[in-house]
Order: C-alpha cells, then structure tokens, then sequence
C-alpha cells in the first residue's frame, strides 16, 4: 500500500501552502503524488486561486475534491 499522508487544521492554519511545499519536495524526489480536498461547502474546481487549482500548480498527479454529495477529479 503507498504511503498516505493527512493534512488536517482550521481554517487559515496554512494547510494548503504547506500541501503545495509537499507536494513539490516529493515530486523533486521523483515520487507520484495525489491529492484530496474535501469540500464541506460543495465543489469548486480548477479555478484559479482555489485550493484545487493550488494542488494542480503544486505538481500534483492527480486531485480530487470531495463533498457530502459530489466527487471531482
């Protein structure tokens, strides 16, 4: 099973900055990364600035959000 790693906070706790630096430093070590925000306020993809649109910049192979009721890949 790959390793998997959680990111967990509040809200403005810097999470995804510190997501978008992991995601580089594996990346630069030649690992596959994916990732999964969780939307608790419904799903807004790929749009700059947001935090799904942040992964993809990061370097992320591939990203998902997911919601109470929805799941964007």
């Amino acid at each position: 099973m790959p390793p998997i790693i959680s990111i967990v906070g509040k809200s403005k706790a810097g999470k995804t900055t510190l997501i978008e630096r992991l995601v580089g430093e594996l990346k630069s070590r030649g690992y596959q990364v994916a990732t999964i925000k969780h939307a608790p306020e419904g799903v807004t993809f790929d749009e700059p600035g947001k935090d799904s649109w942040r992964h993809i910049q990061a370097g992320s192979d591939v990203t998902a959000i997911c919601s109470s009721n929805e799941i964007v890949v």
